[in-house]
């Protein structure tokens, strides 16, 4: 499951091109119990335990999870 959270924050967090983010101090544990608690497991659908991952981003935060924003770009 830890394979499949990474591979999913990656392609979140990383894709973002105005921000990076410092994954090394990630609670993946933390992360896997959570989205557990929403129902899913490793053999679930992959896109499903994305949206799980996205929606707990944006109920409780990611910061919540260890995930630290270390830079923003500005767009101007």
């Amino acid at each position: 499951m830890k394979t499949i959270l990474k591979q999913i924050v990656e392609e979140l967090l990383i894709g973002d091109a105005f921000t990076q983010y410092n994954l090394g101090d990630v609670d993946w544990k933390g992360l896997e119990r959570a989205v557990i608690e929403e129902g899913y497991n490793k053999n679930s659908n992959i896109d499903l335990i994305k949206e799980a991952v996205i929606d707990l981003f944006d109920s409780v935060g990611y910061e919540e999870f260890g995930v630290e924003e270390i830079e923003s770009y500005n767009q101007d």
